[in-house]
């Protein structure tokens, strides 16, 4: 029974520095602009080296030119200049966006679509989004684009 208690004390011990050593421990966090809106990267353990922040800039830099509607290279404005009958080739990051992209329709049944650009402007999606005085979209709002469309 000694031996049991013993090694309880030793468990919870451990388990309780372990505990408070997590709690000790200081994140990191990065923010950028793209897409006309401001985005935080954070870590709650060690810090963000500048490869890391590079690589995360460079990431969100390269979507910005390969999906924001203001630029004219981008896959929005090469499809809306597209024929009825011309198709158009997406690359791997361009396809991998539009899953999660459909997976965001899906998992907000269908009130989060970015296909939709009055809703895309709705939610801030759009060269002319004011951050300083961005409200969240009602459910009326949101209907009433999708009903209109």
């Amino acid at each position: 029974m000694k031996r049991f208690i013993s090694i309880l004390i030793s468990v919870v011990t451990l388990l309780l520095a372990s505990f408070f050593a997590g709690c000790e421990s200081q994140g990191d966090y990065a923010a950028f602009y793209n897409f006309t809106t401001q985005i935080h990267v954070e870590v709650y353990t060690g810090k963000l080296s500048d490869e890391v922040r590079t690589q995360i800039k460079d990431t969100l830099n390269e979507l910005e030119d390969a999906f924001s509607i203001s630029k004219s290279t981008s896959l929005p404005a090469r499809f809306n200049a597209l024929q009825q009958s011309q198709t158009i080739t997406l690359t791997q990051k361009e396809k991998d966006v539009i899953e999660k992209a459909f997976w965001g329709y899906e998992f907000t049944q269908g009130r989060f679509n970015p296909a939709v650009y009055p809703l895309s402007t709705l939610w801030g999606f759009a060269s002319n989004f004011n951050k300083d005085n961005f409200v969240k979209p009602t459910t009326d709002q949101i209907d009433q684009i999708l009903t209109s469309n």
